[in-house]
């Protein structure tokens, strides 16, 4: 059972990552899915297990941006507003952040004393995915990202 979860996570990451280039291509405009990157989550030596997704917003010419984009939050909000679990990787709340590990030191974990690890979180979004997701709830997710997107960050 259980290697059919992981199965089955990984299909969908897959599937979706696909399709949302795909809906950013067709309601973004040509071009447009550089503004997305999938963050890859997997060391050569370890097995995969796409639970989540970890989504980099980009700046309009597909490079990482030095500060949060503006436009981040409202988007957030707009996925939120249709029930994803969905957040900024570099918020605190987030478990995945390392600023909310109790068991470091406040002082040894700063964006001062960790600049690079900080900047790398910019523009990061985390979005938890179900073992029971399907093709046509990534579908939907997938549209769902690329009209909030559209909304928020394409004058």
């Amino acid at each position: 059972v259980m290697q059919e979860r992981i199965d089955q996570h990984n299909a969908m990451y897959y599937y979706l990552a696909g399709r949302t280039s795909a809906k950013f291509e067709e309601l973004c405009g040509e071009g447009s899915s550089k503004r997305v990157v999938f963050i890859p989550q997997a060391h050569e030596l370890v097995g995969p297990v796409y639970d989540s997704l970890q989504l980099r917003i980009m700046k309009d010419d597909g490079s990482a941006a030095q500060e949060e984009l503006p436009e981040l939050s409202s988007f957030l909000k707009m996925m939120q507003g249709l029930k994803y679990s969905i957040a900024k990787f570099s918020d605190p709340a987030n478990a995945r952040n390392y600023k909310s590990w109790q068991y470091l030191k406040g002082e040894d974990i700063t964006p001062e004393v960790l600049p690079k690890t900080a900047r790398a979180l910019l523009n990061v979004c985390d979005l938890r995915m179900l073992c029971h997701d399907t093709e046509l709830e990534m579908e939907k997710l997938a549209t769902d990202i690329a009209e909030c997107f559209k909304s928020c960050f394409v004058n």
